[in-house]
C-alpha cells in the first residue's frame, strides 16, 4: 500500500476541514431526529407544525420581467426590394405561383442579362421566397401529386 507523507500544515488542514465536516453531519442527524420526533409525538393526528411566513420585503417581491404596455404596435415588416417584388408579382397573378413562374418576370425586372446574373436572379428569388415563407409573408400550397410549391401572400 502506498503511504503519503503530508506537512505539519497539511495535517492540520485535513484534520479541521474533517472536523467541520463531522460536526454538519451531527447536526443533519440531530435536524433528523427533532423531525421525527415532531412526526411521532402523540395528539398531532399527521400534522407537522410549521414556520409562518414573516412579512420581510423580499417575499412580496415579485420575479420575472415587467409586463410590457399592451399599447405598443407590432413591428413591420420590411421587404426590400426582393420581398416587395415577389409580393406583387403574386398579388398580380391572383392565385398561387410557382417559383418558375415569376422567374421571367425578375429576369426582366433587375435586368439580368448575362448567364452568371440570370443564374444569381434565380437564387435570389429562390432564397427570398423561402425566408418570405419561414417569416410568414408568403404561405406553401403544395397541390396533390405535384412536384412543386406554390406560393401565395398570407
Amino acid at each position: 500500500m502506498v503511504q503519503i507523507k503530508f506537512s505539519s500544515n497539511e495535517l492540520t488542514e485535513l484534520q479541521s476541514f474533517y472536523r467541520q465536516e463531522y460536526n454538519k453531519a451531527v447536526q443533519r442527524l440531530q435536524d433528523i431526529k427533532a423531525i421525527l420526533s415532531k412526526l411521532n409525538s402523540n395528539g398531532t393526528n399527521g400534522s407537522v407544525p410549521t414556520k409562518t411566513k414573516s412579512s420581510d420585503s423580499s417575499s412580496n417581491r415579485k420575479r420575472g420581467r415587467k409586463p410590457q404596455s399592451k399599447t405598443t404596435p407590432a413591428p413591420t415588416k420590411k421587404l426590400g426590394k426582393w420581398g416587395t417584388f415577389i409580393v406583387n408579382e403574386i398579388k398580380s397573378a391572383g392565385k398561387p405561383v410557382k417559383t418558375l413562374d415569376i422567374y421571367p418576370s425578375a429576369l426582366k425586372h433587375f435586368n439580368a442579362k448575362s448567364k452568371v446574373e440570370q443564374e444569381k436572379t434565380l437564387r435570389n428569388l429562390r432564397g427570398h421566397i423561402r425566408h418570405m415563407g419561414k417569416v410568414g409573408i408568403l404561405k406553401t400550397d403544395k397541390k396533390k401529386g405535384q412536384r412543386a410549391h406554390y406560393f401565395s401572400v398570407a
